[in-house]
């Protein structure tokens, strides 16, 4: 069994999000990823990347969702008013 750190660096939470450091740091400073800062070392909780992730998947299928619910041919048809 492999252990999985909960604790990241930036640069590896930067990797395990396919993002910039920089947006990492943003991130952090806006609340959206939650870290903890000791001295000068910045961790993130990997946890909140996690959350983070799911919130975003759920976004785009939620999108997804509604593009597919109103074909064209019925927004078509709402609009000339068939």
């Amino acid at each position: 069994m492999t252990h999985t750190p909960r604790w990241l660096r930036i640069r590896e939470a930067a990797e395990e999000l396919n993002i910039s450091e920089s947006t990492v740091r943003g991130w952090l400073l806006r609340g959206k990823l939650e870290g903890l800062k000791v001295d000068a070392v910045v961790r993130v909780d990997r946890n909140s990347i996690e959350k983070l992730a799911r919130m975003h998947r759920y976004a785009e299928a939620r999108k997804a969702q509604q593009r597919s619910t109103v074909s064209p041919w019925k927004r078509l048809y709402d609009r000339i008013g068939v």
